[in-house]
């Protein structure tokens, strides 16, 4: 499944667990229970088709994804497919960054925003 134009990401149970994803998860209302618990820092990109500023965040949230690999994983949840999901985090607009910690929603990063500004934020969870 691609995510976008550039980013591609992979069902949770293409992972091993135990093991970084080599890309980031597609989160849906499934996989997100398994997802939240097996990864102690999660962030998921709230992301729709349709939305110009999400497709802004793609080249930000590619190099997170690197520059993070172990220490963070990435997750895309497209909110127009998984509108229950994103509701449930009360996600008002895209994109929004979803910060799970240890199975726990502990932040959300709304909009645009430099890539330090994001790295910055995610650090003050690890």
């Amino acid at each position: 499944m691609q995510a976008r134009q550039t980013m591609k990401c992979q069902p949770i149970s293409q992972v091993p667990a135990g093991t970084p994803p080599p890309l980031p998860i597609e989160i849906t209302k499934d996989s997100y229970p398994e997802a939240a618990n097996r990864y102690k820092l999660l962030v998921i990109d709230c992301w729709a088709p349709w939305c110009v500023p999400c497709k802004q965040m793609t080249p930000i949230v590619e190099a997170l994804h690197e520059s993070m690999k172990g220490k963070v994983t990435f997750g895309f949840l497209n909110t127009d497919e998984h509108q229950d999901l994103a509701m449930q985090f009360s996600v008002m607009g895209i994109p929004t960054l979803l910060v799970v910690k240890d199975g726990k929603h502990v932040d959300s990063i709304v909009g645009v925003k430099p890539k330090g500004e994001v790295e910055r934020r995610l650090r003050e969870h690890l």
